[in-house]
């Protein structure tokens, strides 16, 4: 569903709500943890994208 606005990726799941909230948590396993948080909401073609990240050393810093 990749390039849809958020408000028809809920339409297309057919789930009945007004709004979807996803967590990822991510990197960890690599000892750099990072988490988005994603929402969507009916009715509204944005996507909201937040969330942490860890900076990764350039090359000539390892």
């Amino acid at each position: 569903m990749a390039g849809l606005p958020g408000s028809e990726v809920i339409d297309a799941g057919g789930l009945g709500v007004e709004e979807v909230v996803l967590e990822l948590h991510q990197g960890v396993d690599m000892g750099r943890p990072g988490e988005l948080r994603v929402e969507l909401y009916a009715g509204d073609a944005r996507v909201r994208v937040s969330g942490t990240a860890t900076r990764l050393p350039q090359a000539d810093e390892r």
